[in-house]
């Protein structure tokens, strides 16, 4: 019987340390690729910098002055910058109100690309609860 016991201890033992194995070279693969993320990271990093110091450069106000005193500026319809340009923030509505009707989409080009297809689909589905079109948004 004792001779029995120390043979399963011995098994449990050799299991216990082939799985502690196991998770050693998982944690050393995980390890690696970490290393290669954070490598990674760094390259974006530079490149996100390159890309912003592009855009300073390209959108600088010297360099748009210059532009828009070219022929091919003149193309561009660059204008300055007027207070009417600008709205306050309380200006702004924070969600569409209840009673919002969109009698013509003409008059809403992007709204008439998006919601166009969408109000079709509503229309001639007919066995969908939700598809009556009468009632405001």
């Amino acid at each position: 019987m004792m001779r029995l016991l120390q043979v399963v201890c011995f098994g449990v033992i050799c299991l216990l340390v082939f799985a502690s194995y196991q998770q050693q070279v998982k944690v050393k693969e995980y390890q690696k690729e970490i290393g290669i993320l954070r490598q990674d990271m760094l390259v974006i990093g530079y490149a996100n910098d390159v890309l912003q110091a592009e855009w300073a450069y390209v959108n600088g106000a010297e360099r748009l002055q210059a532009l828009l005193a070219t022929p091919e500026g003149q193309t561009l319809g660059l204008e300055p910058r007027r207070p009417e340009h600008y709205i306050d923030l309380s200006e702004i509505p924070l969600k569409v109100p209840r009673n919002f009707h969109v009698k013509n989409l003409d008059d809403f080009p992007l709204l008439s690309l998006v919601a166009l297809p969408y109000v079709r689909w509503l229309r001639y589905n007919e066995s969908i609860p939700f598809a009556d079109t009468s009632e405001p948004f």
